[in-house]
């Protein structure tokens, strides 16, 4: 009989909890505009952001992920990991160069059009950095190609009034890439989903809205429904 009671009082209390959060989803649910005219879009346990008045197109879309619901008052945002996209559309290709001899060329392709920097990092041999040159060329190197993995920093950064700045500054290729032919001495690296989007999108991760009296709060500022 105490483990029958046990039983209901616990599908009981787990149907009030679901009711809770039903009516927690129904309150919060909707569009929030911030004093720029950026957009907060809130739709059960998803969120959207968008730059105001652009808001109606795809591209400028900057934030997008899932919520956690906390408490009566509280979200915890985390988005989605935009980088995973990018990462899945790298192809990267061995090739060698006969009349280039004791030299290392690695070659980039992808569409971003704004200042970069490229960071590649070749085992055994260390980093080497790129300014606005889809070139790296190691001159004067006998040694061979092992494994390689890079990061490609936007230089175009634009910080918001606070000096803060919550865009996406790099995309991290953090697998390492084996060398499939030790005779390799050009690498091309292509990365089609590398564009100018992909830098307006903002990480979020583990961070915390307020909702109260109609508004939401989130990083010092208030969206209103």
């Amino acid at each position: 009989m105490k483990s029958y009671k046990f039983c209901f009082y616990h599908i009981l209390l787990l149907f009030v909890f679901q009711l809770n959060v039903f009516a927690q989803k129904s309150q919060t649910s909707g569009t929030y505009i911030g004093e720029e005219q950026e957009a907060i879009i809130i739709e059960n346990n998803s969120f959207r952001i968008f730059p105001g008045i652009l808001m109606d197109k795809d591209y400028s879309k900057t934030a997008s992920g899932s919520i956690k619901y906390c408490t009566d008052n509280f979200l915890e945002l985390n988005s989605t990991d935009y980088s995973k996209k990018v990462t899945e559309s790298v192809v990267i290709t061995e090739s060698k160069i006969s009349n280039m001899k004791d030299s290392i060329l690695i070659v980039f392709h992808f569409p971003f059009s704004k200042q970069y920097k490229i960071e590649m990092h070749i085992e055994d041999l260390g980093k080497f950095e790129s300014i606005n040159n889809n070139k790296i060329i190691i001159k004067d190197n006998t040694k061979k190609i092992k494994s390689i993995n890079f990061k490609i920093f936007n230089l175009d950064i634009i910080p918001e009034q606070t000096g803060n700045c919550y865009n996406i500054i790099s995309y991290n290729y953090d697998s390492k890439y084996l060398i499939k032919n030790k005779e390799s001495n050009c690498i091309s690296i292509s990365i089609p989903e590398l564009t100018d989007a992909y830098f307006l999108n903002i990480f979020i991760k583990g961070e915390y809205a307020l909702i109260k009296n109609g508004a939401l709060w989130w990083r010092g500022k208030c969206y209103v429904k």
